[in-house]
């Protein structure tokens, strides 16, 4: 289930229209919307990562361990930075570390990532910023429900 990025879009897509749905009958504040959309994210990514790493088994061989480890850390701490800038509101440093986490990396910056970014640029009012975003994200993950 958690290792699907499909499963996860269509999974943090259910929740946001779930809390849609809520917000019709119940006034809800929109931050707490955002807020939980954002937390459903980064802890459906955090399942993925937690059974890609039950999955690999050269994980724990001896010379493939330390140099995994190193580029796991260095995706963490870029992740991390980046939702601490898109929390704080600093979208240029969040700018700046997805720059830098792309560039860095050989894989796909964590959904996570795009939805802190998307959020910080909803908060800002920078609808297309945002919209470029979410394109970005698509992009990455290819056959999500991004962009319905």
């Amino acid at each position: 289930f958690a290792s699907s990025p499909l499963l996860t879009a269509v999974v943090a897509v259910g929740v946001a229209g779930l809390l849609g749905l809520i917000g019709l009958w119940l006034s809800v504040a929109s931050a707490m919307e955002e807020l939980v959309v954002v937390g459903s994210l980064i802890l459906l990514e955090l399942s993925r990562q937690v059974a890609r790493r039950s999955k690999g088994s050269s994980y724990h061989s001896g010379s493939h361990q330390k140099p995994q480890r190193a580029a796991e850390n260095v995706r963490s701490f870029l992740s991390n930075q980046l939702q601490t800038a898109c929390g704080k509101g600093d979208l240029p440093g969040a700018e700046a570390m997805m720059a830098r986490f792309q560039k860095l990396s050989d894989e796909a910056v964590p959904i996570s990532c795009y939805g802190a970014l998307a959020v910080a640029y909803a908060k800002a009012e920078d609808s297309e910023k945002m919209a470029q975003c979410l394109r970005d994200l698509h992009a990455a993950y290819p056959g999500t429900q991004a962009d319905k």
